[in-house]
C-alpha cells in the first residue's frame, strides 16, 4: 500500500514537471487589448500579454497600416499602444502585433482593425420632440433615445461605453438616463469596425426632479446631483462603473465635475473652486472641508486637458473683466487672456500646449470670434465665426484623432442651431445641415 502511494506520488510529480516544462515553451500570446484612457496622445491602446515582452521586439515586428506615429510604452506582460496624431486620421487602421518574449520565443501574431475616430452625437430637434442622436462614420444618423419635449445635458460616460443624458417633460420636471452602448471600435482582422450598438437604458434618477446635473470620467463612473421638490432633498450619488451607488457627503454651490482621470471631484464653494478626492467625500469622519484644495476668486471650470491634470478656468473680476486662466498641478494659474468680452466656450489639447476659447463682442449686433492660443497665452490663430455664432450653454469639443473642433453655431435668433467642425489647419469652418441644440464627442 505505501509502495503504491509512493509511486503514485512520483508519477503526480513527474507529470506536474513535465507540463510546466510545456507550459514554458509554450509561445507567448496576446490575452487582452482594449482601448486606454488618453492622456498624452491622441488615441491609445492597452495590451496585455500571456509572458514578459521584449520591447524592441514588439517595436520592431508590429505593424500599422496606414503607417501613422506611434509608440510603445510599458514592461514585462503589459504594454500600452500610444497613437501620436499631426495629421488627421480618416480611415481605421489595422495593426498587426508581434515580436518575442524574454526566451525568445515568437509571439503568436495577431491582427486587428482599430478605429479610434469619435463619433458625433447630437440632440437633434423635431417637430415631436428632441432626441438623442449619433452620427455614424458614413454620415447616418442612429437614434439612441425616444422623444423627449426637451433634453438639457449629454454626457458621455467612459471608453464609449454608453450616454448619460438629462431629459425635461412640458412641466420643466428633469430625469436622467443612461443608454449602454457596445463599442465595435476594435475588432479581429476578419470582422471590419463598426458603430456602436444600443444596449440597455434605464433611467438613473427618480422622475420629476427639480434639478439633474451629470459628470462622468474615463474610467465609467457618474456622478449624479438631484435636486426634488421636498425641501432636503438634494442628493449626490456616485454611481461606480460596477454599478454600485454611493451618496457623496458634501454641499457644493453649484455643479460638480469629475476628473477626467477619475478619483477626485471639483466643486464650487463661497469661497471659489475646490478639488477633493472622492474617498474623503464617501467618508463619515466629518473632515472633508480640511482635505480639500481651495482656489479662492470667482472662476468657473471650462475645460479639462486630458493630460497632467491641467484644466482651462474663465475669472471674473470686480470690474467686470474676465480672464482666461491654465491652471497647472502645483503651480500658481496662469492668465493666458484678459478683457471684457464673454468668454462663451473654451477648450484645450492633452497637455494644455494648444488652447481655444469663443468670444463674444458686445454691442447692438454681436459678434463671435474664436482664438487659439499657446500656454504662455500667445494667439497662434484667430477666425471670425460671423454670420455665424455659437449656441449659448453649448461646449467647444476638441478631437484629437481629427484634429478639429466641434461647435454648436446658430445664425440668427430665428434660426435652429446646427453642429459645425472646424479643421484645426487653417480653421475652415463646416456647417452640418442638422437642426440640433448641442453637439457633444463620444470617445
Amino acid at each position: 500500500m505505501r509502495q503504491a502511494l509512493f509511486l503514485l506520488l512520483i508519477a503526480s510529480g513527474g507529470l506536474a514537471i513535465v507540463q510546466q516544462q510545456i507550459l514554458l515553451r509554450q509561445p507567448p500570446h496576446l490575452e487582452s487589448i482594449a482601448p486606454a484612457p488618453v492622456h498624452s496622445a491622441a488615441a491609445a491602446l492597452d495590451l496585455r500579454f500571456s509572458r514578459p515582452m521584449r520591447m524592441t521586439s514588439v517595436v520592431q515586428r508590429s505593424r500599422m497600416q496606414p503607417d501613422r506615429p506611434h509608440r510603445f510604452q510599458g514592461e514585462q506582460r503589459l504594454f500600452r499602444l500610444l497613437l501620436d496624431l499631426k495629421q488627421p486620421l480618416r480611415q481605421p487602421l489595422l495593426l498587426e502585433l508581434g515580436g518575442e518574449d524574454n526566451r525568445g520565443l515568437p509571439l503568436r501574431k495577431t491582427t486587428w482593425w482599430w478605429d479610434p475616430r469619435p463619433h458625433l452625437l447630437v440632440v437633434a430637434r423635431t417637430p415631436q420632440g428632441e432626441q438623442l442622436r449619433l452620427r455614424r462614420h458614413d454620415g447616418t444618423w442612429m437614434p439612441l433615445s425616444g422623444l423627449h419635449p426637451r433634453i438639457l445635458q449629454v454626457e458621455p460616460i467612459g471608453q464609449g461605453a454608453g450616454v448619460a443624458y438629462v431629459s425635461a417633460d412640458a412641466q420643466g420636471y428633469q430625469r436622467g438616463w443612461l443608454q449602454r452602448l457596445k463599442s465595435r471600435a476594435l475588432v479581429p482582422a476578419l470582422k471590419r469596425p463598426s458603430f456602436p450598438e444600443r444596449e440597455q437604458a434605464f433611467p438613473l434618477t427618480a422622475p420629476a426632479q427639480m434639478f439633474v446635473h451629470l459628470s462622468a470620467d474615463r474610467q465609467g463612473d457618474l456622478l449624479i446631483q438631484t435636486g426634488g421638490q421636498e425641501p432636503g432633498s438634494d442628493q449626490i450619488t456616485l454611481l461606480e462603473r460596477k454599478g454600485r451607488r454611493r451618496l457623496l457627503d458634501v454641499t457644493p454651490s453649484g455643479t460638480m465635475q469629475l476628473l477626467p482621470s477619475g478619483g477626485a471631484v471639483v466643486l464650487p464653494t463661497d469661497n471659489g473652486l475646490a478639488l477633493a478626492s472622492l474617498e474623503a467625500l464617501l467618508s463619515a469622519d466629518g473632515g472633508t472641508e480640511r482635505r480639500q484644495q481651495l482656489l479662492p476668486g470667482s472662476r468657473d471650470l471650462r475645460a479639462f486637458c486630458s493630460g497632467a491634470g491641467r484644466a482651462v478656468l474663465v475669472r471674473h473680476w470686480p470690474d467686470y473683466r474676465r480672464s482666461l486662466e491654465l491652471v497647472i498641478p502645483s503651480q500658481a494659474p496662469r492668465q493666458l487672456w484678459l478683457g471684457e468680452q464673454a468668454v462663451m466656450a473654451a477648450s484645450c489639447d492633452a497637455m494644455g500646449t494648444r488652447i481655444w476659447m469663443v468670444l463674444r463682442e458686445g454691442g447692438v449686433k454681436s459678434t463671435d470670434t474664436l482664438l487659439q492660443l499657446d500656454q504662455q497665452g500667445q494667439v497662434t490663430g484667430r477666425r471670425s465665426l460671423a454670420p455665424w455664432s455659437l449656441e449659448s450653454g453649448t461646449s467647444l469639443g476638441f478631437d484629437p484623432v481629427g484634429q478639429q473642433l466641434l461647435l454648436t453655431l446658430r445664425k440668427g435668433p430665428q434660426r435652429a442651431a446646427q453642429p459645425a467642425l472646424m479643421t484645426l489647419a487653417g480653421l475652415q469652418l463646416t456647417v452640418l445641415d442638422s437642426p440640433v441644440a448641442l453637439a457633444r464627442w463620444l470617445p
